[in-house]
């Protein structure tokens, strides 16, 4: 009945758990703190991106830096667009699937693991 708000608060207590001050944590700590307080509630969205656009989203939202539940989201969408236009779509991914991570020094450090699941869809 209450599984929703069990699983809220567990969320909560594993944030509290990887939250330190001052590091990469941290931030990633408040992202999913933001999505489970007030709003982590099921959302049904209709997006329409042209190529374009979809270019865009992928080289954003497939990287490992951007938030858990839009990357995988995202990584979802690359695979259904692969499967309707493979040769279109054969490139697409996160930018440091085509070439450098622009991170600089915030990169994840696992391209090449990228790389490998791009290809792999």
């Amino acid at each position: 009945m209450y599984q929703r708000e069990v699983a809220a608060v567990l969320k909560l207590v594993d944030i509290r758990k990887t939250f330190n001050p001052g590091t990469v944590n941290e931030k990633k700590a408040i992202e999913d703190a933001r999505y489970v307080l007030p709003n982590a509630c099921e959302t049904q969205l209709v997006v329409t991106m042209n190529a374009r656009s979809l270019f865009n989203f992928f080289s954003l939202r497939c990287c490992n830096r951007a938030q858990w539940e839009i990357r995988e989201m995202a990584w979802q969408t690359l695979a259904l667009c692969k499967q309707a236009a493979p040769s279109l779509f054969e490139h697409a991914g996160p930018a440091c699937v085509s070439g450098a991570c622009p991170e600089g020094k915030n990169t994840c450090g696992k391209a090449a693991e990228v790389r490998e699941k791009a290809g792999n869809l």
